[in-house]
């Protein structure tokens, strides 16, 4: 199964493979102080809010998610699972690990209780809007969960800040 999507200040979209949308997250609030906040939603095709969620990052700390409210078939919850960041959904944790470079194209795996289930490739520019490329390995309602962390992962990819 294979989706993208375009990372665009201040909206980003992510498509099927019919170049449908399916998923859009839209910046709600930009707050800051000691620490930056920011508050997003994530929207169905039929801009519905599915998930609202709010990031606080700081160069002091890692960066804080909190889901403030969500309307999914099923409920997730962010978690740490030994040191890495999680969403959790019906007993699986999703994460997303990624290939270090310095300089140079996105590239990731999405995992699902330690198992490989999908592929993150960033094609065309470095800065600026983004494609972003996913193939999952199979079928199955767990990649849309997996694409709602990375809408929700990406929130500071390119930002305009």
């Amino acid at each position: 199964m294979k989706f993208h999507a375009i990372i665009n200040n201040p909206k980003t979209k992510f498509f099927d493979s019919n170049n449908n949308i399916i998923l859009e997250i839209r910046r709600i609030k930009k707050y800051f102080n000691l620490l930056g906040v920011k508050t997003a939603a994530i929207l169905d095709y039929n801009q519905n809010k599915i998930v609202e969620f709010q990031y606080e990052y700081s160069f002091f700390r890692k960066p804080k998610f909190e889901i403030l409210s969500q309307n999914l078939k099923d409920k997730i919850h962010f978690k740490i699972d030994d040191g890495i960041f999680c969403l959790e959904v019906n007993k699986q944790n999703i994460s997303i690990t990624k290939k270090n470079k310095i300089i140079g194209i996105y590239e990731g795996k999405f995992i699902s209780n330690q198992i490989d289930i999908g592929n993150i490739k960033q094609t065309g520019k470095i800065i600026g809007p983004s494609t972003y490329n996913f193939e999952f390995m199979s079928k199955n309602e767990i990649n849309y969960y997996c694409l709602i962390l990375f809408a929700i992962y990406s929130i500071d990819f390119y930002d305009g800040d």
